[in-house]
């Protein structure tokens, strides 16, 4: 009977997943800010798996038919599941789009997968609606099309499942897909992992070493082979923070971040739904007295501090000393933790409640909120020929 009502409950989490991504499956082209260079390279990286090259590095058809070694250095995981969905499809264009939806289902299951190890059942699925109805996921999605860090951030919650569940072996492995499927979140997300070990499980941590070792033959020719190319970071992320209000206020636009005279016309929102779940979250831990997850709800609140922190102005002083900081490129990139720090909240939250009913009540609202995001500018159909 329990099996019966987690699985039910994914069913219902896969359903709301389906829901917002029904014009990624279409036959429609969505306009996006990366989508046509994912696609020609997924046409690129198709060309060279075709010949036999199981580790492309060489884009033969790009810079006017002389070639580029991109693929040393762009993230491969999304090529290779795009040119798998090409098999089915036979186009580029609907294999980007329908890569991308299969992305975001995977991160809404694997939030709740996580969620229930930790929280139960009921606190799960709330947590895991709020997660999956993030604004930013939909920024990701519908405006920038950045399907790797759709793909990288659904790794990294399948790395924390995996360590609850105490699948050492697969953590390693998801890990190492995390690591192929977004060179910037890989960074970001790897000293999140690892204090996340430190609070639960220290035993695992030498097991992120096996996915170091998976992903090696991508991130040790990019790293060493780095110095032979320029023009790998050309952001100016002077360029790129955000405003308070621009967090904190709800906005949607298409177009790109700035922070010149109209600042950012790309949404850059927090979401009303995560703002109620951290500040729940907040009132409702004097409640809580397991100290790991207590433990848990400090660690994810200051990351969660520190991200508005150095996404803001006032932490440019910072990034410049930081030199690292720099390869993020756009600090309102740290939006991508929102999506597990407002799952964690939100579950956190639930679970200490007498009756579940206001976090059900924020789940609906978040799913009000944010469903219109997910309902994009559609283009008549466009296929790889047109490239």
């Amino acid at each position: 009977m329990f099996s019966k009502i987690i699985k039910l409950s994914l069913l219902i989490i896969i359903i709301l997943g389906i829901y917002v991504t029904v014009p990624l499956f279409g036959d429609r082209y969505i306009p996006t800010h990366d989508g046509e260079y994912h696609i020609i390279r997924i046409v690129e990286f198709s060309k060279m798996l075709s010949q036999g090259i199981l580790f492309p590095r060489w884009a033969p058809d790009m810079n006017s038919g002389y070639g580029i070694p991109i693929f040393n250095y762009h993230y491969p995981l999304p090529n290779y599941i795009g040119s798998l969905v090409r098999v089915f499809t036979r186009d580029a264009v609907y294999a980007f789009q329908m890569s991308m939806g299969l992305g975001y289902v995977a991160l809404a299951a694997a939030m709740y997968l996580w969620l229930s190890m930790l929280f139960g059942i009921v606190p799960a699925l709330v947590g895991a609606t709020v997660s999956a109805y993030v604004p930013y996921v939909f920024v990701d999605i519908y405006v920038r099309g950045s399907m790797g860090e759709i793909w990288a951030t659904a790794f990294l919650l399948m790395v924390l499942y995996s360590i609850e569940k105490k699948r050492f072996f697969w953590m390693a492995i998801v890990y190492g897909l995390l690591i192929l499927s977004h060179n910037i979140l890989a960074m970001l997300y790897t000293p999140f992992i690892l204090i996340y070990c430190l609070i639960q499980n220290k035993k695992v941590i030498p097991w992120m070493l096996g996915g170091l070792g998976i992903s090696a033959f991508f991130w040790l020719p990019a790293l060493f082979e780095s110095k032979y190319v320029v023009g790998l970071n050309i952001v100016n992320f002077r360029e790129h923070f955000a405003q308070a209000y621009e967090l904190f206020v709800p906005s949607w636009g298409t177009e790109f971040s700035g922070t010149g005279r109209l600042g950012n016309t790309m949404s850059v929102q927090i979401g009303i739904a995560p703002i109620v779940a951290i500040l729940g979250a907040l009132w409702m831990s004097r409640k809580q007295k397991n100290v790991k997850k207590k433990q848990l709800f400090v660690f994810f609140l200051t990351i969660f501090a520190v991200s508005v922190i150095f996404m803001l102005p006032i932490s440019e002083s910072l990034w410049n000393i930081i030199k690292p900081l720099q390869l993020i490129q756009y600090p309102w990139r740290l939006l991508s933790f929102v999506i597990p720090i407002a799952g964690f909240c939100t579950a956190y939250w639930v679970s200490l409640m007498r009756k579940p009913w206001w976090g059900i009540i924020l789940a609906f609202l978040a799913v009000v909120f944010a469903a219109s995001y997910a309902r994009p500018v559609q283009y008549a159909p466009r296929n790889e020929a047109y490239y």
